[in-house]
């Protein structure tokens, strides 16, 4: 987790910044931490207005898009599939639509490429509005500025994955709208995007299909902190799917916006690697499936010289929640998992592990911890894998969570700054009363490491499970069932005062089906009646 303060003293902007008149509000106090994922009202380049999301577009929820059982996306295009309706067979005379999709127009069917950007652009845009259809052949096709995609058009390539590149300053390369698709391009936005966190992709309506894509900045990132993969844009929108794609070389690999709970847009499938700072970031609601994420969070730019480690998923004042199923986050320079004052959170069946990975000379990388979990209510934690295998040990307690005093130095886990931690549930003392209401079972979480490192199967701090006032009862509780440390180094450090399967008998050998693996060791004279460990409040 990292330091607010700190990073609000480095001019960092937060991912909720307060916006100007006529933009989106998520209502967070000026708090700054990690991911600087908020739309900023820096003047746009000549020629373009600078845009922010709006909440007042009247649109209608969609159905949402199903998830599905192919395979994940792949680095050779000829293992990919060539999207519906790519094709350029013709119909027979009379015939609206063949069997394989519409009939795509000659001159929209292979559009070559130009070296004059312009005339690409034109090229692709007459196709799109005049036809809903542009098919692109192979090659390289500069673009002046970003692209309106119409209702209902598609953008398709083939399995060379021909590249839209900007050469141009731009807030984005497409902007998509209603049910729209794009499929089998690569879209390159070559270090000219302007104005901080936009993205490559703004997808603006509802039920657009983004698939089988690479999404990237080159191959690195020079353009500071203003390049992002995808951007779910338009609050109020649906039903917008980006499946199976490479998302990768950016600052900023996908940023949901201020969505309401239930907003069905879906990254899935997808792999995003090589993100500077945080791979997927939750401003507001959004769901998060299957997808394969690693090697991110090198360079959050707060400062160049001396960086913070980003991480997997992230988020900052949502409580709107998100859905994080089934996904594998790996070898990440920061935390995996790094969630910060949120609720309505459900994060089911993922694996987390390997985190402060070294790669490619990112000497700096480190974090202690494989998730943290900090100031959340209401969500809910299962079916989980948090490994951590003491690639670096918690340094230090910026957040001032793990002490009675609130010292900064992690006084409460048993090893102090010799620990590796899988899996770390907080509260602040400046926010008591946050950390409630969230569900926790059936996870693994294991955490081991060669001495002078201990690993930590799981941390639970003070001021967890207790009302603002301090108070206690089974609303505020957060109840932990049937999780397993087994294989950590040492199970758990419980302060707070949770529900450790309290209502069963828990002996060693024998465990009553919801007890926790190490639920008898934390019963006792130094343990109450729901086995926490006696460290409850803060000093």
């Amino acid at each position: 987790m990292r330091c607010a303060s700190l990073l609000s003293a480095m001019g960092m902007l937060c991912l909720a910044c307060t916006p100007s008149d006529g933009q989106a509000t998520d209502g967070t106090t000026g708090e700054t931490a990690g991911t600087s994922a908020g739309p900023t009202t820096s003047e746009a380049s000549a020629g373009e207005t600078t845009d922010t999301p709006t909440t007042d577009v009247d649109t209608t929820m969609s159905t949402g898009p199903t998830t599905s059982t192919e395979s994940g996306g792949t680095d050779d295009p000829s293992e990919t599939t060539e999207t519906t309706g790519s094709s350029s067979e013709t119909e027979s005379e009379g015939d609206s639509e063949s069997d394989t999709g519409p009939v795509i127009p000659p001159d929209c069917d292979g559009i070559a490429p130009s070296p004059e950007p312009q005339e690409n652009y034109d090229n692709i845009l007459v196709c799109l509005t005049d036809h809903g259809i542009a098919k692109l052949a192979p090659g390289t096709f500069p673009v002046p500025k970003a692209m309106d995609m119409p209702d209902g058009s598609r953008l398709l390539g083939d399995a060379t994955w021909p590249t839209i590149q900007l050469v141009g300053d731009a807030q984005s390369i497409l902007r998509t709208h209603n049910d729209n698709e794009v499929a089998f391009v690569r879209l390159d936005s070559n270090d000219f995007l302007t104005v901080a966190h936009n993205g490559i992709i703004h997808l603006r309506g509802n039920n657009a299909f983004i698939h089988d894509c690479h999404i990237q900045n080159g191959d690195g990132v020079k353009g500071e902190d203003k390049i992002t993969g995808v951007r779910f844009w338009t609050p109020g929108t649906s039903g917008n799917r980006v499946f199976r794609n490479q998302i990768h070389h950016l600052q900023y690999g996908v940023i949901f916006d201020l969505f309401e709970n239930g907003a069905d847009n879906l990254i899935e499938e997808n792999k995003i690697y090589e993100i500077r700072c945080d791979a997927v970031s939750f401003r507001g609601y959004g769901r998060a499936l299957n997808n394969e994420i690693y090697r991110n969070g090198y360079q959050c730019l707060n400062p160049p010289e001396d960086p913070i480690p980003g991480g997997g998923f992230y988020t900052l004042e949502n409580h709107e929640g998100a859905e994080i199923i089934g996904n594998h986050v790996y070898e990440t320079c920061g935390i995996p998992l790094d969630l910060d004052r949120a609720s309505n959170l459900v994060i089911e069946g993922n694996t987390f592990e390997k985190p402060g990975f070294k790669w490619d000379g990112h000497n700096h990388c480190g974090a202690g911890m494989t998730a943290h979990l900090i100031d959340i209510g209401d969500s809910q934690i299962r079916d989980n894998t948090f490994r951590n295998n003491g690639l670096a040990t918690v340094t230090g307690d910026p957040n001032r969570v793990m002490s009675p005093d609130q010292s900064g130095f992690p006084a409460d886990l048993p090893n102090n700054t010799n620990q590796a931690v899988a899996f770390m549930l907080t509260n602040r003392p400046s926010n008591p009363g946050m950390t409630t209401g969230n569900v926790v079972e059936d996870n693994t979480m294991v955490a081991n490491c060669q001495a002078p490192c201990v690993g930590l199967g799981y941390f639970v701090g003070r001021g967890t499970g207790y009302a603002q006032d301090l108070s206690w009862s089974a609303d505020t509780n957060n109840y932990f069932r049937r999780n397993s440390p087994f294989g950590s180094n040492i199970g758990s450090k419980r302060c707070g005062g949770n529900w450790y399967a309290a209502d069963s008998s828990c002996e060693e050998g024998m465990l009553d089906p919801d007890c926790n693996i190490d639920d008898p060791q934390h019963s006792g004279p130094q343990n109450d009646w729901a086995r926490n460990d006696g460290c409850n409040h803060y000093n």
